[in-house]
């Protein structure tokens, strides 16, 4: 696989505005760093990894006021469609399997491997905001109750 497409720190702030329905505070640094977990050393080639990284990263670094843990999913869940690849997980199952995820990090690369599928005839050049669409459509049960789940907390930056 060629070097891997990514979202942006943009995407990441527009993903949580959708899924909480209003713009919450960041801090820039910590939403950065979380972003770039995506990447990996070296070339980044590695997509389930990756996705694990930043799955687990993210939401471990809570860089929003809230709603941290439900963007991690869905960006997650994109990351994986603008690289051709699909998460099987079903929509009912989705919040009880990103909290056993981030309960288990070390185990997040396999379980998204076992979780997804290759699509096939995946050539278009891909977009990003179709693909949080789709994980936003497809998940919003679970990305429901993960943000009522995720307690809100105070930041005093922007």
């Amino acid at each position: 696989m060629d070097n891997l497409h990514i979202l942006t720190v943009q995407d990441f702030i527009w993903l949580n505005q959708e899924l909480t329905g209003q713009r919450h505070k960041f801090s820039y640094a910590t939403l950065e760093e979380a972003v770039y977990y995506q990447y990996s050393y070296g070339t980044s080639t590695q997509l389930h990894d990756q996705a694990a990284r930043l799955l687990t990263g993210f939401a471990k670094l809570c860089p929003f006021e809230a709603g941290s843990q439900a963007t991690a999913f869905a960006g997650m869940t994109a990351f994986l469609k603008i690289n051709g690849v699909e998460l099987t997980v079903q929509p009912e199952e989705a919040a009880d399997w990103v909290r056993a995820r981030l309960s288990d990090s070390a185990g997040a690369s396999d379980a998204i491997r076992t979780a997804s599928v290759e699509e096939s005839g995946h050539h278009d050049e891909p977009s990003s905001r179709l693909a949080m669409g789709g994980a936003i459509s497809r998940y919003t049960a679970g990305l429901k109750a993960l943000l009522d789940a995720e307690p809100e907390r105070s930041l005093s930056v922007k």
